[in-house]
Parts: structure tokens; C-alpha cells; sequence
């Protein structure tokens, strides 16, 4: 069995949190710009965490749904349970 060394895990975190404050950057720049931001991707690959991350710092109201959970696919289901729907 091969174990890597101690650079080499230093540099694949290095690599990871490079990627994920260009992430970070970018997603904060498309709210500045959009009213609705959507983050898609495979499970379990971060999306809930990186937007309770930018949330948590970002000015104004927000809502996210989660569409792995009920309540919120049901309250998509219908324009009128939008929250900035008219």
C-alpha cells in the first residue's frame, strides 16, 4: 500500500480551497447580478455548504431549497408559495 506524502496532501487541500474561494467568488458576483442564483450539481459534492457559506456573510433576504427535501419540491410546485413571487 502506498501512502502519500505530506506535501502531497498539503498540496491537494491547497488545490481544493483555491477552487472553492474562486467558487465563493463566483457565485457572490452572480448574486450581485441576478436576483435567483441556482446551485446544481452531483450529491454530496457541497452545494448546501457553499451557499450557507456566502448566505452567511451576504446582505438581504435569501432562501434556499433543498430539492432532495418534500416541503421544499412541494412549495416550488406553485408560483404562489414563492417567496418573490407577485
Amino acid at each position: 500500500m502506498k501512502y502519500r506524502s505530506d506535501s502531497s496532501i498539503f498540496h491537494t487541500k491547497l488545490i481544493a480551497m483555491i477552487r472553492r474561494n474562486a467558487h465563493l467568488q463566483n457565485v457572490t458576483e452572480l448574486l450581485n447580478n441576478y436576483p435567483v442564483v441556482g446551485l446544481i450539481g452531483a450529491r454530496q459534492v457541497g452545494k448546501t455548504t457553499l451557499a450557507r457559506e456566502i448566505l452567511g456573510s451576504f446582505p438581504g433576504s435569501s432562501h434556499v431549497f433543498d430539492l432532495e427535501a418534500s416541503p421544499d419540491r412541494a412549495s416550488l410546485a406553485t408560483q404562489e408559495s414563492l417567496p418573490l413571487a407577485r
